[in-house]
C-alpha cells in the first residue's frame, strides 16, 4: 500500500476511535503537504477542524495554502477570526495576499483585516492593490535592502539580528544611500566570502535582471527560465525596490499557465475553475462542441459527395477512418511541439519557413513509412476478407491507402506547425490550435486528400 494511503488510513482510524494522542503523534510526523493531502481526503468538516486545531499557526498556514480550494473555503468558514488571523500572519506577504484575495465574503475579509496586526495588514493591502497576474500580484514585500556604503561585517551582523523571514533570502539588495535607487545585488555566498571591511558597492552584481510591478507574470516566468534565475527584484518607476519574486512563485505561475493551456487545448476551460456549476460547465464547453459538430457535418457531406463521385466503392469507406486518424494525430503532434516551443520562446518571428520545412519533411518521412505499412496491411486484409472493390483492384486501393496516408501526414504536419504561428500573429492564443477546431479541420483535410488521391489514380489507370 502506498505510504500516503497508509497515512490517510491511520489518520481516519485515529479520528474514528477518538484517540487524540495517536492522532497528534501521526500529525507531528507528517510534512505540511502530506497533512494537506490527508485533509483533502476527509469527508467530515469536524474531522478537518480537529486536525487544524492540533497544528500550530506556522504549520497550519502551510497546510491551508495547500488544501483544495473547496476544502479551504470550508475551513475558513469554521475558523474564528482571531485564529485565522494568527495563521495568516505566519504566511509570507504574497501568500497572505493571495489567500485573502480568494475570500469572496467581503465582510469576513474586512473582519479578518481588522484583527491582523498593523504591519502585516499594511503589507497585505499594498499587495492586494496589484493585479493578481502581474509582478506586483506575485511578489513578496520581504527583502533586505542595504546602502551601498555599508561594510560587509555590518551587513552580516544586521542579517543575524533580523527576525525569521517567511521567504528565504539568497541575495541582499544594494541601494543608493540618499535616493534609495536600486544599484544591484550581492549573493549571500559572496557576502560571506568577502573581507569584513569591504563595502557593498565593491561587491555589487550590476548585470541584473529586474521587472516592474505591472509586468505580466507569464513574461516574468519566461525571464526566469531564460536567465536561470532564483529571484528577481521588482522596481517602481523611479527604480526603487518594492519587492522580489522568488522561484517558488514562478513555479506556481508555470503550473497555472500550463493548466490554462491544457484547458484551452482540450476545449474545456472549466478546468480552470474548481467550483464551477454544471450549467456554467455546459456554457463553457458547448461552443467548442458546436463548432466541432458543424465541422464534422461538413466532413460528412464531403465524404458522401466524394464517395458518390468515386462510384460508391465501399472499400474506400473502410479505410477512411485510418487516413483521418493518421492525419489528425500527426497534426496534433506537430502543433503540440510548436506550441511548447513558442511558450518557451524557442521560435523567433523569422523561423516560420525553416520550421514549416522541418515539420513537412518529418511528416513526409513518417508518412512514407506509415503509408507503406498501411498499404501492406490493407492489401492483406482485403485479400483475406475478400472485400468487394468494384471497378478498382485490391492493389489499386492499397496504392490509394499508401499515397493518402503519406500525403495526409505530410500536409497535417505542415499545418500543425503553421497554424499556431498564424494564430499568434492574429493575437489569438496558440493553444487553441490543438483543440477540437483544428482536429476536425485535419479530418476534413485527410478526407479530401484521400479522395483526391483516389481520383488521380483512377484517372491515371483509366
Amino acid at each position: 500500500m502506498p505510504e500516503e494511503i497508509t497515512e490517510i488510513k491511520n489518520i481516519n482510524d485515529a479520528l474514528a476511535s477518538g484517540d487524540v494522542e495517536k492522532l497528534t503523534g501521526i500529525i507531528d510526523e507528517l510534512k505540511p503537504a502530506d497533512i494537506a493531502d490527508a485533509v483533502d481526503h476527509l469527508n467530515h468538516e469536524d474531522h478537518r477542524m480537529k486536525i487544524m486545531d492540533l497544528l500550530d499557526e506556522e504549520k497550519a498556514s502551510e497546510v491551508l495554502l495547500l488544501v483544495d480550494r473547496e476544502i479551504e473555503d470550508s475551513i475558513i468558514r469554521d475558523l474564528p477570526d482571531e485564529k485565522l488571523a494568527d495563521i495568516v500572519e505566519e504566511m509570507a506577504p504574497d501568500d497572505a495576499a493571495d489567500f485573502l484575495g480568494e475570500i469572496a465574503d467581503k465582510d469576513r475579509l474586512q473582519s479578518l483585516l481588522n484583527v491582523i496586526n498593523d504591519e502585516e495588514r499594511k503589507g497585505i493591502l499594498a499587495l492586494l492593490n496589484f493585479h493578481e497576474e502581474s509582478a506586483g500580484g506575485i511578489m513578496t514585500s520581504e527583502f533586505l535592502p542595504f546602502p551601498s556604503t555599508m561594510r560587509v561585517e555590518t551587513v552580516l551582523k544586521m542579517i543575524r539580528s533580523v527576525e525569521e523571514l517567511k521567504d528565504p533570502i539568497m541575495y541582499v539588495y544594494v541601494v543608493e544611500p540618499v535616493t534609495k535607487r536600486f544599484l544591484g545585488s550581492v549573493s549571500l555566498v559572496d557576502l560571506i566570502k568577502s573581507e569584513s571591511k569591504t563595502q557593498l558597492v565593491d561587491l555589487i552584481e550590476q548585470d541584473y535582471v529586474w521587472t516592474t510591478v505591472d509586468a505580466d507574470q507569464e513574461e516574468i516566468a519566461k525571464e526566469f527560465r531564460r536567465y536561470n534565475l532564483w529571484v528577481m527584484p521588482v522596481l517602481d518607476d523611479q527604480h526603487r525596490l518594492v519587492g522580489r519574486i522568488t522561484a517558488d512563485d514562478i513555479l506556481d505561475v508555470s503550473i497555472d499557465e500550463a493548466d490554462e493551456d491544457i484547458a484551452q487545448m482540450a476545449g474545456t476551460p472549466d478546468l480552470l475553475d474548481e467550483n464551477v456549476s454544471p450549467w456554467n460547465i455546459m456554457k463553457l464547453r458547448l461552443p467548442w462542441l458546436l463548432v466541432t459538430l458543424c465541422l464534422a457535418l461538413t466532413n460528412s457531406i464531403v465524404i458522401e459527395s466524394m464517395l458518390h463521385e468515386a462510384g460508391n466503392i465501399v472499400a474506400l469507406a473502410v479505410f477512411l477512418p485510418v487516413i483521418m486518424a493518421m492525419g489528425g494525430n500527426t497534426g496534433m503532434q506537430s502543433a503540440t511541439i510548436i506550441i511548447r516551443e513558442m511558450a518557451m520562446e524557442k521560435i523567433l518571428p523569422g523561423d516560420l519557413s525553416s520550421i514549416a520545412k522541418r515539420e513537412t519533411l518529418v511528416g513526409l518521412s513518417m508518412g512514407i513509412i506509415c503509408g507503406l505499412s498501411g498499404s501492406i496491411i490493407a492489401y492483406t486484409f482485403m485479400t483475406v476478407a475478400n472485400v468487394e472493390t468494384s471497378t478498382l483492384t485490391q492493389l489499386d486501393i492499397s496504392k490509394i491507402v499508401f499515397f493518402a496516408i503519406a500525403n495526409a501526414m505530410t500536409f497535417s504536419s505542415f499545418f500543425g506547425a503553421a497554424i499556431p504561428q498564424l494564430l499568434k500573429k492574429l493575437s489569438v492564443d496558440p493553444a487553441v490550435a490543438a483543440g477540437p477546431f483544428v482536429t476536425t479541420l485535419n479530418d476534413i483535410l485527410s478526407s479530401v486528400i484521400y479522395f483526391l488521391t483516389t481520383y488521380f489514380l483512377m484517372y491515371m489507370a483509366y
